[in-house]
Order: C-alpha cells, then sequence, then structure tokens
C-alpha cells in the first residue's frame, strides 16, 4: 500500500502466527507508541499468547513494515 504521507514509502501488513511474526520484529506497537522488543518483552507476549491458546482462543498477529519503494 503506498503510504500517503511519503510516496516515495510503500507499507507491508501481513497478519499470521504471532510467534512466528514475532520472531522477525524488532518493535512492537505499545499504549505509548513504537517500543523496542526485547527477549524479556517477547517472551511475555508468548506467554500471553499461550495463555490464550489453552483457552481454546485462536490467536492471530498482525505486523507491518514501511519500505522505500525501488
Amino acid at each position: 500500500m503506498l503510504n500517503p504521507k511519503d510516496s516515495e514509502k510503500v507499507t507491508v501488513y501481513v497478519k499470521g502466527a504471532p510467534e512466528i511474526l514475532l520472531q522477525r520484529c524488532n518493535q512492537f506497537l505499545g499504549s505509548d507508541g513504537p517500543q523496542h522488543l526485547d527477549r524479556n518483552t517477547s517472551s511475555t507476549i508468548n506467554s500471553e499468547i499461550n495463555q490464550m491458546a489453552k483457552k481454546t482462543l485462536r490467536v492471530i498477529g498482525f505486523a507491518y513494515a514501511e519500505m522505500t519503494k525501488k
């Protein structure tokens, strides 16, 4: 998707298994905006995913990346 704020950039959106997406991310969107994703935070998020899955809830992850057009 073309970035409406910068015509030289595109934004790519993906959805999928959160534990897989989490391995490929270096930030997460928190209540204060984008934040660094460290191992401790990643572990906490994975624990929450597992708790929801134990309750037979389906968990879907969403991620995005902004890239420069070629």
